[in-house]
């Protein structure tokens, strides 16, 4: 009787399991769902049906400069906009200092009959604009253009000290997914070593089928793990490329192999 109910027990534990591990499948499967109506979104196509296998390759390690934030869209625009305030101030000061106009003028009398030779007029003209009072308005505009020089300036800054800081903590994300794929794969070895005793135990008869289940169960968790992890190493690969102003890897492989 005793065994009856043990045995009972346990099927009901791995029908349980079997129900839990059924309900994350149909999570997966609307999270995939999911995916794909965004990705049809952005493709503007009615679904996005294509197959996707995630790629065995691994992500490189990058080398990273103060200069690697040079390519960000985001320090491109702000530095275009330091230049214009730049050019604001030149542009405030001309209309503030006096201005020098040359106006060069030639001439030649043809005489009464058409016949006059030699009888040119050369006259150069020099002429000096001082502005001598409008109110203080240009020294206004000087002062207003210089401010914007700082501001574009204190915002360049600003820009690339946000940048610095996300490159950082994308490369702390880098690193600590690729250690958890590491773990990953340590524990795909460790599943199947345990995997393999249990299945030779089960064999000798010392081990009963609900344990090896459960060794195989962990087996496939272990490798599902793997995978989740590859993929999320390769999230943070194109997190880490994004903030510095660098596609996907993917993305320049698909490029190369269209122009090749």
């Amino acid at each position: 009787v005793e065994v009856g109910r043990i045995a009972k027990v346990e099927e009901l534990r791995l029908i349980a399991e079997l129900k839990t591990v059924e309900g994350k499948l149909a999570g997966l499967d609307g999270a995939e769902s999911g995916i794909r109506a965004r990705l049809a979104s952005l493709l503007d196509v009615a679904s996005f049906t294509d197959s996707i296998s995630l790629t065995t390759n691994l992500p490189q390690f990058m080398f990273l400069t103060s200069d690697s934030i040079s390519l960000r869209p985001d320090i491109i625009a702000v530095k275009e906009q330091e230049k214009a305030a730049h050019s604001g101030v030149k542009a405030a000061w001309g209309a503030y200092l006096p201005q020098i106009v040359a106006v060069a003028d030639w001439q030649q009398n043809q005489g009464y009959n058409g016949m006059g030779t030699d009888d040119a007029i050369w006259q150069v003209t020099i002429q000096a604009k001082l502005p001598l009072w409008n109110g203080g308005r240009r020294r206004a505009n000087i002062s207003q253009a210089k401010a914007q020089r700082k501001a574009a300036k204190y915002q360049l800054q600003t820009q690339r000290d946000n940048a610095l800081a996300e490159i950082i903590s994308a490369r702390g994300a880098w690193n600590a997914a690729k250690a958890q794929y590491e773990a990953a794969v340590s524990a795909i070895k460790a599943s199947e070593e345990v995997t393999r005793i249990q299945t030779d135990r089960f064999d000798q008869g010392r081990l009963s089928a609900t344990d090896l289940v459960d060794a195989e169960a962990s087996l496939a968790f272990a490798r599902s793990e793997l995978t989740s992890s590859l993929a999320r190493w390769w999230k943070a690969d194109d997190s880490l490329r994004k903030a510095i102003g660098q596609p996907p890897i993917e993305y320049l492989n698909e490029i190369s192999d269209k122009i090749k």
